[in-house]
């Protein structure tokens, strides 16, 4: 029987831990181990990036990503200005826990454990311990030892997944609502007008025109996450460096002028489409988001892909283009025990997932469960 005491946590950096090890932990993501690569060589304003690693006898049997960051916490009125040390990242909204799958439950559970655990600081009183974004499917292996270990958990803003299970896009088109295919079609109608370029690589230059495009975007979203929808101007750059056969550039021009872009990750299994931008009003008029959104079908279909994880927010928009909701939880916890009690009072009034109103209006509004297949169901989309 292994106990505690042989299995060791140690926060380090991701390329201590090595692509090898990353990768049979963390087996058939597009956020893969060059990914998290590139977000470390381009780290976002505000933050601080590092990865914890598990070790069973000095073998690594669990990983993750970790960020530090001031992030102010806010209770209902009162706001608080926190540091955060977070397992997962920032830059993904699927929180990336690696486990080996030979351990068994105690083993697999005390890995978990130091895994999600951190020193404490007296220094910092008001350090919060922060697991960003647990899927449902991780829920089932992690609610328990979060909860063992004093863990609030609350929902936060879920993922929407698309599922490519039909085989053209025409098979694709049909099985929508009639308002929503005939928008497809004049969108269809309206490439002619643009050109749509796929780079395999971009210099730092055009990686900061990049990031003036998601820039724009993120000022005009419904939704303001503060330094968590930052991103650093070299970063497209970074991960075309490091990526380039797993990533899907696209570029749109109108009139020979740069209108817009989208970022996705891609492998066998899955499309991540990660970052966009639009210029206004040329993104609107030519209808630019959704022509991306059916060259991402059509790309997903050439290649076998089954699934297109495509994000957070623009629910109503991606609920009526086919996607299902997978909800995701915020854990956090206070390292100090009567910090913890507070927080743990406090976090009845802590609504994560209630931060997006358009998602709001769609669950209040909606007849069918949003969190299954449910092409075509009501909503009002975004057109830029």
């Amino acid at each position: 029987m292994v106990t505690k005491n042989a299995i060791e946590p140690r926060q380090t950096e991701l390329m201590e831990i090595g692509q090898e090890t990353w990768d049979r932990l963390l087996p058939n993501r597009a956020e893969d181990f060059d990914y998290f690569r590139a977000c470390a060589e381009a780290v976002p304003p505000g933050f601080e990036f590092g990865a914890r690693a598990v070790y069973l006898k000095e073998r690594i049997v669990a990983v993750a990503p970790t960020f530090t960051a001031r992030y102010p916490v806010e209770l209902r009125a009162l706001t608080i200005p926190a540091r955060i040390f977070g397992v997962g990242s920032p830059l993904s909204d699927d929180c990336p826990i690696g486990i080996a799958p030979e351990l068994d439950a105690a083993t697999r559970d005390s890995a978990l454990d130091a895994l999600i655990g951190a020193k404490k600081d007296a220094r910092r009183p008001l350090d919060f311990l922060v697991l960003k974004d647990v899927a449902d499917a991780k829920n089932a292996v992690l609610e328990a030892v979060a909860r063992s270990a004093d863990f609030s958990i609350v929902p936060t803003l879920p993922r929407a997944v698309f599922d490519v299970d039909f085989a053209t896009l025409p098979d694709y088109l049909q099985r929508l609502d009639g308002n929503t295919r005939r928008y497809l079609r004049h969108a269809e109608r309206r490439v002619g007008s643009v050109a749509i370029e796929r780079h395999s690589s971009i210099n730092e230059d055009q990686s900061r025109q990049l990031h003036e495009l998601y820039c724009q975007q993120q000022r005009a979203a419904a939704v303001d996450s503060g330094i968590f929808d930052g991103l650093s101007p070299t970063f497209f750059y970074r991960i075309m460096a490091n990526k380039p056969e797993g990533t899907l550039l696209l570029t749109y021009r109108v009139e020979g002028e740069l209108a817009g872009f989208s970022l996705s990750l891609f492998n066998n299994y899955e499309l991540v489409p990660k970052y966009v931008g639009f210029r206004q009003p040329a993104g609107r008029q030519h209808r630019l988001y959704f022509i991306n959104w059916l060259r991402l079908v059509e790309f997903s279909l050439g290649r076998g892909i089954k699934q297109i994880t495509a994000g957070q927010y623009s629910y109503p928009t991606k609920v009526k283009l086919g996607c299902r909701l997978e909800r995701n939880c915020v854990y956090f916890r206070h390292p100090n025990a009567f910090g913890n009690a507070i927080t743990r009072a406090a976090s009845r009034f802590i609504k994560f997932d209630e931060m997006d109103s358009d998602l709001a209006e769609l669950e209040r509004n909606s007849a069918i469960d949003l969190y299954a297949a449910t092409p075509g169901a009501p909503g009002q989309m975004r057109t830029d």
